[in-house]
């Protein structure tokens, strides 16, 4: 498949897939361009947890840019098993706020965007007066893909960047943000978000997509592609819940098989030693 298929398929793919409204999967939400198909959004943020010690993740994360992968764990649960940062430095809804950041996406649903930002925007200005000591940064992620609904590119930036203000590890506005970069020809920005989003969390399946694509497509790094192609692929293959979305399996297949064919023998016969 030449690249101008391949970018079609990806057009095709995020505005087409239904995105996960929590990580446990009890509901869903489509954002039709910020979407992949799995591992979306999480527009519900969980009471904060007190944060831990994480040591060793700017070397890592300069691994990761290298292209030094071989040494990351495959298996699909044990990506899952890595630290979460994201959820160990969520800050908490109240449950009447809750309820109203409920009501709030219910509209957004129903396509009723300007209700849905103007509840939420109501939210915002509640939780400020409260006793709360931040504004959960899911708030502003659904305000940024309400934005990028309405065609308002760089309101959902600035929506985007503030949910990752006030929540660094929010890898969920860390690819949007990498998704926009690369649009507009910024590959080595986009590939910082994504390794941001990846340092937030190994465990997202979306990151891996991403990065893939970014490599694969744009950069032209197809070792690096590869890899995080495999990845995607294993958290693909081994759903948390309900059963392997063979579709989008066979896509990435389809994919590794066509990266491979342009790597040299010697070179995907080093990455896999």
């Amino acid at each position: 498949m030449n690249i101008s298929n391949r970018i079609t398929v990806l057009k095709t793919c995020f505005c087409s897939v239904l995105a996960a409204l929590m990580l446990s999967g009890c509901s869903s939400l489509s954002f039709p361009i910020f979407s992949s198909t799995q591992g979306e959004p999480e527009t519900v943020e969980q009471p904060e947890r007190d944060p831990q010690t994480l040591s060793g993740e700017k070397t890592e994360r300069a691994r990761k840019a290298q292209g030094n992968l071989t040494t990351e764990p495959q298996n699909a649960q044990a990506l899952r098993q890595r630290t979460n940062r994201y959820e160990l430095t969520k800050h908490a809804f109240s449950v009447q706020h809750q309820t109203k950041f409920h009501d709030a996406l219910s509209l957004y649903r129903q396509g009723k965007n300007e209700q849905a930002k103007a509840l939420l925007l109501t939210l915002i200005a509640d939780i400020k007066k409260s006793s709360f000591a931040d504004v959960p940064s899911a708030i502003y992620v659904l305000l940024g893909d309400i934005a990028q609904d309405n065609a308002q590119i760089k309101e959902a930036r600035v929506h985007y960047e503030t949910a990752r203000k006030h929540n660094e590890n929010n890898y969920f506005a860390l690819n949007r943000l990498g998704i926009m970069a690369r649009e507009e020809g910024e590959f080595t920005m986009a590939e910082s978000l994504y390794l941001d989003a990846l340092d937030a969390w190994p465990g997202n399946p979306t990151t891996y997509y991403n990065l893939g694509i970014l490599y694969d497509l744009y950069m032209g790094e197809k070792n690096k592609a590869l890899q995080y192609y495999e990845k995607y692929a294993a958290l693909v293959n081994s759903p948390v819940t309900g059963e392997v979305n063979q579709k989008e399996s066979k896509k990435i297949a389809r994919w590794i098989a066509d990266v491979k064919r342009q790597l040299p023998a010697t070179d995907e016969g080093r990455q896999h030693d």
